[in-house]
Formats: structure tokens, C-alpha cells, sequence
């Protein structure tokens, strides 16, 4: 299981970065655009094999509809996806997908008025399946 584990780690942030799916973005029906979402959005996500096990973690929506992902102890650095990288699959769900080095990958972001459910899924040939799973609140900033 730790070997799962530090497999998963290691890969998630490897396979995402070099190979994000580049398919058809339209996604279906009349969805916004994830730009519509901007700002920081922070809390916690767990491996579904060990939830009291908490990262900490960081979700930057930038106004060009790229994305920044920060899980504290295990992105060395934080993961950047592009908007043309993304697929808009309506009702506020995002995805990219990628494969690399024998497992297939994919990072889920729902959105839903002031929060975020962000989702990642690997397997590799075996069917053997990690996943990571965590709620993130929007940050409001203080009016001065």
C-alpha cells in the first residue's frame, strides 16, 4: 500500500504536467467558461484509502482560465494547467486526463457557488486504482 501510495505521488504530478489531454474543450450545452470561477480557493484533500491523512491544499483560478494546483507534501511544485488543457463538461465540471508511464490519470474540479470538489483518479494496467479527494472554500478578501 505505502508503495501505491508514494507511486501515486510521484506520478500524478509527472504525468499531468507533460501529458494533459487536448481533446474537443466545447464540452456540452451552455456552460461558463472557468474564468467565471477565478480566485483561491483553499482547504484539505485526503487519499479515499486513508482520509484522516490531510494535505493541505491551494486552488488558484487565474482570469486567463489557467489553473494552479498546490498539494503540500506532494507537489514539489505547484501544478499548472492551461485553460486549452481543461475540458468544460458543463454544470461547472472540469477535467484533464493524461497517461504516462503505463498509468492513465484524471483531475476533476466541480464547482458549485462558493466552493470546489477536486477529484484525481490514476490506475494503471492492472486496474489497480489511487484516488485523491478534497473540498475547497473560496477565499473572500477583506474590504478596507
Amino acid at each position: 500500500m505505502i508503495k501505491k501510495l508514494f507511486l501515486f505521488t510521484l506520478l500524478v504530478s509527472s504525468f499531468l504536467v507533460i501529458s494533459c489531454n487536448n481533446k474537443d474543450k466545447t464540452g456540452t450545452g451552455a456552460s461558463p467558461e472557468i474564468e467565471t470561477y477565478a480566485g483561491t480557493y483553499n482547504g484539505n484533500m485526503s487519499y479515499t484509502v486513508d482520509p484522516s491523512q490531510n494535505f493541505q491544499t491551494t486552488l488558484t483560478v487565474n482570469a486567463d482560465g489557467s489553473v494552479v494546483l498546490n498539494i503540500s507534501s506532494i507537489f514539489d511544485t505547484p501544478l499548472t494547467i492551461s485553460k486549452s488543457e481543461l475540458q468544460n463538461n458543463g454544470g461547472g465540471k472540469y477535467t484533464c486526463s493524461g497517461t504516462d508511464a503505463g498509468f492513465t490519470g484524471t483531475i476533476t474540479f466541480q464547482f458549485n457557488g462558493s466552493s470546489v470538489v477536486i477529484s484525481i483518479d490514476i490506475s494503471d494496467s492492472s486496474s489497480a486504482e489511487m484516488q485523491m479527494t478534497g473540498t475547497l472554500t473560496k477565499q473572500t478578501t477583506a474590504q478596507q
